[in-house]
């Protein structure tokens, strides 16, 4: 299934072109000292994004999944125990998030999603918990968040909760942000994210001055101090190239973000009611995509290819029907993950575009004859 309109999905040139001239005089500064890893830029952007989400400590990494492999391996620093080694994570992710529980050295646990929000099914969680229950992952999927107060359960029984908020920069419920209500969060700054670098590059986020610690020691090859080694450690550190882009995009993070729940309120008032829409409510979904469900996608996507409407499909595999996870994922039956990634299609929804011409997408859209 290749989508030849995908270059026109969103243009990451344009969306960026706001950042390019005070980002190059960033760049001037970062080749001058001559520090591209580790650098005053660098700090800064952690310090910004601390303050952005509402916690004590950021920690630049290298990307989202590199983040949630770091992660997880400081989790298991914290809590020493052979027989913790699940992890509660949705089956309705991209597969990103299962593969670093894999790379972790632990066994990943999926659950099952609300088929209305497309997020991990908490209540069916519970029930997944067994004595070798180590974290659970929650992922905010599309940017929609998972409510923290269901969270709360799992901290209660001491089980960690490590936030995917990979699609969620700015994502937050009564003021509360995303990446503020776990033990720690991970976001990834893929290009394409409402946070997206000119590369990859991730944060991770907590609370915890522990984790703080063991989080910058592991990403940093196990070392705190040049040539003295603590752990078994990693090469997961945000160069300064990105961390200067990024400090002058999260300036304009909150004015991106209303421009896309902007153009999902004009998806939900103008496109016919046979299409699955996602839930507008007063959970603040920042919509890193515009995820609509329909009968016959294989005629639906053809069809917008013949009238010239961008879009993507987000995901077409499910992660525990892909040939990687084949011999690693036991159970094999998720019928409402299957059913998502079968009729699910993701509409265009860069800040950039006007509201003249999220209009002409959706009169084209309406003329679809299922």
């Amino acid at each position: 299934m290749i989508n030849k309109n995908l270059k026109f999905y969103e243009k990451l040139s344009v969306t960026n072109l706001a950042f390019n001239k005070v980002f190059l005089r960033n760049l001037k500064k970062v080749l001058k000292t001559g520090m591209y890893i580790n650098g005053e830029f660098g700090k800064k952007l952690e310090r910004d994004f601390s303050k952005f989400v509402g916690v004590k400590f950021s920690i630049g990494v290298s990307n989202g999944l590199d983040g949630l492999v770091v992660g997880l391996n400081a989790l298991k620093k914290v809590r020493k125990k052979k027989n913790l080694n699940e992890v509660l994570v949705p089956a309705n992710t991209y597969i990103a998030s299962i593969i670093s529980i894999i790379h972790a050295g632990l066994k990943p646990v999926l659950v099952e999603p609300n088929i209305n929000d497309y997020n991990i099914n908490l209540e069916i969680a519970k029930k997944k918990i067994t004595k070798n229950t180590l974290a659970i992952m929650p992922v905010h999927l599309y940017g929609r968040p998972v409510d923290y107060k269901k969270l709360r359960y799992f901290k209660k029984k001491k089980i960690f909760v490590i936030e995917d908020a990979s699609q969620a920069h700015g994502a937050n419920i009564n003021g509360k942000m995303v990446g503020s209500f776990g033990d720690l969060a991970v976001f990834s700054c893929y290009p394409g994210k409402n946070l997206g670098s000119i590369g990859d590059a991730g944060i991770i986020t907590t609370n915890s001055r522990k984790l703080d610690n063991i989080l910058r020691t592991l990403k940093n090859y196990g070392s705190k101090k040049k040539y003295y080694n603590e752990y078994v450690g990693f090469n997961n550190r945000m160069d300064e190239i990105q961390a200067a882009f990024l400090i002058e995009k999260l300036k304009s993070l909150k004015n991106i973000n209303k421009k896309k729940i902007l153009i999902a309120n004009m998806y939900d008032k103008l496109l016919d009611d046979r299409f699955i829409k996602p839930p507008i409510d007063k959970n603040y979904n920042v919509f890193h995509i515009y995820p609509i469900r329909v009968k016959n996608r294989k005629k639906f996507i053809k069809f917008l290819e013949k009238q010239k409407v961008p879009f993507n499909i987000h995901y077409p595999v499910a992660p525990h029907k892909q040939k990687a996870l084949k011999n690693l994922i036991k159970n094999k039956k998720f019928p409402i993950t299957e059913k998502i990634h079968e009729t699910i299609v993701s509409l265009p929804i860069a800040s950039y575009f006007s509201q003249k011409k999220i209009k002409e997408f959706c009169l084209k859209i309406n003329k679809f004859n299922d």
